[in-house]
Parts: C-alpha cells; structure tokens; sequence
C-alpha cells in the first residue's frame, strides 16, 4: 500500500511539467520577463447569425517562484487541468438562454508538450512553439512569437487559429534583452533622457581617450629629455671622471636643459596665436 502511495506521487511529480515555465534556460537572457508571470487572456469576437462567436484564449506564464499565482489554469471553467494554453468557443444567440453562452470547442496544450525555442534577433522576436496537442481527430500546433516591439511601439496581444496552427503575436517591452526598452513615462527615463546619458558616456570615454593620449606623449617626452641629458653628460665628460662628476654633470646638463624649455614653449605659444615678428617686408 505505502509502495503504491510513493509510486502515485512520483508519478505527480513527473507531471508537473509547466512548458511555459519562465525560468527555463529557453528564456535566459531576457531580465524582466518574469513580470509576464501569469494567465493572459484573447478575446476574439464575429458575428454568426443568429449568433455571436467568441473564441478565447488563456495564456498560463509560469513563475515557479511565486506562489501567489496559479500554475495550473484548472482554476478556469471548462479549461482541462494541466493546460498551459486554453481555447475555448462560446456560442450566444437568441435561442441560448444561458447568458454566458454555451461552450462549442474547447482546446488545450498540454503541460506535457515540450517547447521549442527558437531565436530570431533580426525581427526582435522569440517564438515558443507546442506541437502534437489532440483535439478529436486532429492535432493541432501552437507558436507564440514573443516580439519586443520598437520604441513607443504600443503593446499588443493577438491570436489567429486555423484548426491547424494557433499563431499567438506578443509585442512586450519585457521580451526585450534590455531591461529598460520602452520604460514608460513616470516609471524611468524617457528616450530624450536616455540619449542625454549615452552622449554624456561617450563625451567621458573621449575624455579618457584624449587623456590617455596625453599621459603617454608626456612619458616620452620626459624619457626623451632624460636621454638627452644622461647622453650630454656622458659626451662632456669624455668617458672620464668619477661618479660624483658624472652627477655633477648631469645636474648642470639638466639646468641648463630646463631652463630652455620656457623659450621654447614661449615660441611655440607665439607662432600659434600668431604674436611676434612675421618677417617680410612692410611700409613705415
């Protein structure tokens, strides 16, 4: 008996299996979707007189780690246990009495059905496609194409269903690899904002670059004048001498050195703002 109990609980186990689950490796790479985590519901009404058709769809986003939502969407009249996408078709007429309508075709992916995952980083678009969910005779596919839409795009959720295939459309800001595409006004920085921040890195990363350039012409510079005036001491000593006299040398070689650098700077200076004397001819 104990042997039996612990095989049906295995068995459970087994069958807690949430293809929607958004802590799969599949999404990986996508920081805020999570915030999906939850029952999505399409709507999609025609007119079929002398009755009216709707076809509904419900969406279960999985986050295991939340328990204040539901991983089952049993919970939802006329939906199997165990669904992780529901469809059901609700006929009102004159003759239906029932205000709710009556429930024609129900539909159901099974939370046995193993996703697929495919990228397309071109059209901003992932899809998560169920294949082989029974529906009488038929077997029916399911694609939802998770879209992060373009900038200001508006948020959408639509469905198309053929009895062959279900074609979910999903534009999303959190079906973005960036966290913070298409952060609404009041909830983060608008796009002005935003390319105010990214001139202001790249104004710093010049800066940097600029001072980076700076920092190594002043190292050779200063290698430079210390070769020049080891190299003049070494010749005005004639390869004689103690070392006290080769210091002595390369402290005068230094003063004497340095103490041209102001002309030179000066001249320098002048040429370029374009002082002193031009040279040439010119009429008193």
């Amino acid at each position: 008996m104990i042997f039996a109990q612990v095989i049906n609980v295995l068995l459970l186990l087994l069958q807690v299996v949430h293809c929607l689950d958004l802590s799969d490796k599949g999404f990986k790479g996508f920081p805020e979707i999570k915030k999906v985590a939850g029952i999505h519901e399409i709507e999609n009404k025609k007119d079929t007189p002398p009755s009216i058709t709707t076809q509904k769809w419900y969406i279960n986003m999985v986050d295991t780690s939340r328990d204040d939502l539901p991983k089952d969407m049993g919970k939802i009249e006329h939906c199997p246990p165990g669904s992780q996408i529901c469809g059901l078709t609700i006929v009102k007429g004159p003759e239906i009495q029932q205000k709710e309508g009556v429930v024609t075709e129900i539909f159901s992916f099974s939370n046995q059905l193993v996703p697929q995952f495919k990228k397309n980083p071109e059209e901003h678009e992932n899809t998560v496609k169920l294949t082989g969910a029974n529906w009488g005779d038929l077997s029916i596919n399911a694609v939802l194409h998770l879209i992060c839409p373009e900038p200001k795009e508006k948020e959408t959720l639509e469905s198309s269903f053929d009895y062959k295939n279900l074609d979910i459309m999903w534009k999303n800001n959190y079906f973005c690899p960036d966290a913070n595409h298409g952060e609404k006004e009041g909830k983060g920085k608008d796009d002005h904002g935003k390319d105010d921040d990214r001139k202001k890195d790249k104004d710093k990363a010049e800066r940097q670059h600029h001072w980076g350039i700076f920092t190594w012409i002043f190292i050779i510079v200063a290698l430079t004048f210390s070769a020049y005036i080891v190299g003049q001491s070494w010749m005005n000593m004639g390869g004689s001498g103690s070392f006290n006299d080769f210091i002595a040398e390369i402290r005068d070689s230094a003063t004497d050195t340095f103490g041209k650098v102001g002309e030179f700077v000066k001249q320098v200076v002048t040429r370029i703002t374009g002082g002193g004397d031009r040279g040439g001819y010119s009429a008193v």
